[in-house]
């Protein structure tokens, strides 16, 4: 008899594997977190102490970014399991020649990962380039319309900058190029925009197409909007750098959010510059914290007008939904980065 056949008894099996890839998962990060706050306790490390910590930081991100991919398996057993559930309340129940249970059958499987992360999971070796979006709106709980599946792609996204290189910790931007080419079904990593950026020229001060050669890490990695179009065309997706329109106050206006909205849910990727302690904080309007993020969906109610945005945030754990008012008034005014070409 196959355990995760056909039948009540197979969705509980896959619900029990679902529980222990998340505790499995839940051990990898305690694991590594533990290591590395037992040695920072050490009074003394030595001249070699920074080399050290930095090592085991490295070793941390690689075992989170393992971790994750437990974790995108466990929420895939979850989901079979709700199939299985769905199955079985329909009165279908597997049986193989033999006269026992059988498993899913492969018909079946293919399409709920279809369904589910296949569609999501960034396996191309080019970017998309799509007459229409292949995604659409999806009502939510509250009767609203939520584009695409934000909280299922962000398992692809990046939600912790600065994991790549030791000294180059301040590459939003970078990060948000990453996310792009993701959103566009291709793997990129922020080590290859890093490495990319950062010894390519560039017509501006810094020389390169982002900033490098800084004392401090957080320094190391900026961008701007015309250094992340130069990006994302070497790695294959032309984009157009956009002004965000003004009111008379000279604060962004009300249209960027519907133009915003546009943007996204007809496929396209969008990258935005924000103030990131208003963002976080509901610090005061002014401040030079610009920080870039990549929207990844638009939320409307039953009436089309736009709610707000899932935002996918490098340096704040990932996706946040956030209302549209917020993303308003949390524009810099500094340009944003729109793909020309319809990339999911």
């Amino acid at each position: 008899m196959a355990k995760y056949a056909i039948n009540p008894e197979g969705a509980v099996a896959l619900r029990r594997l679902s529980a222990d890839l998340k505790q499995t998962q839940s051990n990898i990060e305690a694991g590594a977190g533990a290591l590395l706050v037992s040695v920072e306790k050490e009074e003394q490390l030595g001249k070699y102490g920074d080399e050290i910590m930095a090592l085991l930081e490295g070793n941390r991100q690689f075992l989170k970014r393992i971790g994750e991919d437990v974790l995108v398996l466990s929420r895939y057993a979850e989901t079979m399991a709700e199939k299985i559930e769905a199955y079985v309340q329909q009165g279908i129940v597997g049986n193989s020649r033999a006269g026992g249970e059988q498993s899913l059958d492969a018909g079946a499987e293919s399409k709920a990962r279809q369904g589910t992360y296949d569609a999501l999971r960034p396996a191309r070796s080019s970017p998309r380039d799509l007459a229409v979006s292949q995604f659409g709106y999806q009502e939510d709980a509250e009767g609203n319309l939520v584009y695409d599946t934000p909280e299922k792609m962000d398992v692809y996204l990046y939600k912790e900058q600065g994991s790549a290189r030791v000294l180059f910790k301040g590459t939003c931007g970078l990060c948000s190029c990453a996310n792009i080419m993701r959103l566009a079904g291709v793997n990129a990593t922020e080590k290859e925009m890093i490495d990319y950026a950062s010894k390519t020229p560039a017509a501006n001060a810094r020389g390169r197409l982002c900033a490098t050669g800084c004392i401090n890490p957080a320094n190391n990695g900026g961008t701007s909007p015309w250094d992340r179009k130069e990006i994302l065309s070497h790695f294959g997706v032309e984009s157009s750098v956009l002004q965000i329109e003004t009111d008379h106050t000279g604060k962004p206006a009300d249209k960027n959010i519907e133009n915003i909205a546009s943007y996204v849910e007809t496929g396209r990727g969008v990258i935005l510059s924000v103030h990131s302690r208003m963002l976080w904080y509901d610090e005061a309007y002014g401040k030079k914290d610009y920080h870039a993020v990549t929207v990844t969906s638009v939320k409307r109610d039953k009436s089309g007008s736009v709610l707000g945005f899932y935002i996918c945030d490098s340096q704040k754990d990932g996706t946040s939904f956030y209302s549209a008012e917020k993303v308003r008034d949390v524009l810099t005014g500094s340009p944003m980065n729109v793909t020309q070409s319809i990339i999911r």
